[in-house]
């Protein structure tokens, strides 16, 4: 799998799509703000189910670096967004 890249990125395709279902039917993002689903993404992308937890009690892990999870939702969605702002 490691050294399959269409696999991989058919993977990550499969958890892109269960996490937007995931935002999208919990509201956790506004749809029509590009960097706030970019950013949700990449949220749960490193964090998992601990973005619900974030999102329903307003506290957060880090990952094993230190990394939280709304450091990765800024980052992640103003660049996804280009010029936007989150």
């Amino acid at each position: 799998f490691l050294n399959n890249e269409p696999a991989q990125l058919d993977q990550f395709d499969i958890l892109a799509n269960r996490n937007f279902r995931q935002i999208r039917a919990n509201k956790w993002a506004d749809l029509n703000n590009v960097a706030d689903v970019a950013g949700m993404l990449a949220a749960m992308h490193l964090g998992g189910g601990n973005v619900k937890y974030m999102v329903n009690h307003g506290k957060e892990p880090s990952d094993p670096n230190g990394t939280l999870l709304s450091t990765y939702y800024s980052q992640k969605g103003a660049v996804m967004c280009g010029i936007c702002k989150t």
